[in-house]
């Protein structure tokens, strides 16, 4: 591990609002697992300017509903005011949003109606593991939504990252987040590590262009006085990402969402799939790009804010 997050107050001015966590949507479901961010984002939240919305879905308004749609929805907005006035004490700048619809398009609409710069989630909600990442939710999210996402386990304390991952193919999109990795690293003062697979009949040597890439990108980062280190493995690039976080001590794996081996259909086939149902660190997954409109969450009946 790393070095932790520097003392209150100990941030250069430019570096208090870091873009990346100006405007933070939460999705929450209402169970104890989803509000589990909440405690790592209130410490982070003490050296930032953030704002912060908390987002409640409401997914089922059923007239045959035994519960009235009436209730929900009283219910979804006391337990969002509840959070707020919590967090509200610690002088975070928080909101409470309660919508109907389907969660996931809820969701990416709502990041984008904010024009949140960070959606956080955790990876396990109401509905446990299967339904959050690897069912409709998250990953979900992921695939139509244009918001960069940050996804964090229950277990996760401080959102302080000693060490941050970047894998890398060699592609321009696979650096699409190369800005964002170190402003991270400059303002939790970490250690950026660079790590390329090498898959199939390749030899064990990178190509020169690929090894004049990650020079290139290790010395920028050098010249900014981010301590980097590079890494080069052989075999299945999900197994290598995951297989290295504990003994390197990664605490967050940066990765963009396309890349030169097609990465979408990695992400939602195998390799980022993969990394999220087994990596022991919180991730930071990147739109390559971050045009076009999403569209909202599924037919609202109704709205309310906290």
């Amino acid at each position: 591990p790393g070095p932790c997050l520097r003392p209150e107050g100990d941030f250069p001015e430019d570096l208090r609002r870091l873009t990346m966590l100006e405007r933070i949507l939460v999705p929450l479901d209402g169970s104890p697992t989803a509000e589990s961010i909440l405690a790592p984002l209130q410490k982070l939240l003490k050296r930032t300017n953030s704002e912060v919305h908390l987002l409640r879905v409401v997914t089922a308004v059923d007239p045959d509903m035994v519960v009235p749609p009436e209730v929900l929805l009283h219910d979804a907005e006391r337990y969002l005011e509840g959070l707020c006035l919590r967090l509200e004490k610690d002088g975070a700048r928080i909101s409470g949003h309660v919508r109907v619809g389907s969660p996931a398009e809820t969701i990416a609409g709502m990041a984008e109606s904010l024009k949140a710069s960070l959606i956080v989630m955790g990876t396990h909600g109401r509905s446990g593991i299967s339904r959050w990442i690897l069912g409709s939710v998250t990953e979900k999210v992921m695939k139509i939504g244009t918001t960069p996402m940050f996804v964090t386990r229950p277990e996760v304390q401080d959102l302080t990252f000693g060490r941050i991952l970047l894998p890398m193919d060699g592609s321009d999109t696979s650096q699409a987040l190369l800005p964002a990795v170190k402003d991270l690293a400059k303002f939790f003062g970490s250690k950026v590590v660079l790590l390329h697979v090498l898959t199939g009949g390749r030899s064990l040597a990178p190509s020169m262009n690929l090894e004049r890439r990650l020079d290139g990108v290790a010395a920028e980062l050098t010249q900014e006085g981010i301590p980097v280190t590079a890494l080069l493995r052989r075999g299945d690039p999900a197994s290598e990402i995951v297989d290295c976080c504990v003994p390197v001590g990664i605490d967050l794996i940066a990765m963009t969402t396309h890349g030169e081996s097609g990465f979408k259909e990695w992400f939602f086939g195998g390799v980022a799939a993969k990394v999220i149902r087994s990596a022991p660190a919180a991730l930071l997954i990147w739109p390559s790009s971050l045009q076009g409109v999403v569209a909202g969450g599924g037919g609202s009946m109704t709205e309310a804010d906290v």
